[in-house]
């Protein structure tokens, strides 16, 4: 599966940064010494519907297949890393 690499600082509400690779998008997060979060999102498929192939997330009901639903939909099962001045500090 063909993803990318987004890097988005603490507090902050937009990302910075989109990596091909772990290796590239880990050098730049300690070269600037950021503290945030690097999520893995797989491309050319939605998350939910990545999700749901994957079997992390099964819609329940009706209101979780809503396009408001769908649109804001995130799953942390193994994608985010997190830093903390440069420094990988865990990950979920």
């Amino acid at each position: 599966m063909k993803s990318v690499y987004i890097f988005q600082g603490n507090g902050v509400e937009s990302p910075c940064a989109v990596f091909s690779k772990l290796e590239t998008a880990e050098n730049w997060i300690k070269h600037q010494s950021v503290s945030g979060t690097l999520t893995v999102y797989p491309l050319d498929i939605s998350v939910i519907e990545w999700a749901v192939a994957m079997g992390y997330f099964n819609p329940k009901n009706d209101d979780q297949k809503t396009p408001e639903f769908i649109a804001g939909f995130t799953s942390v099962s193994g994608m985010n890393y997190h830093y903390e001045a440069g420094q990988r500090v865990g990950h979920s």
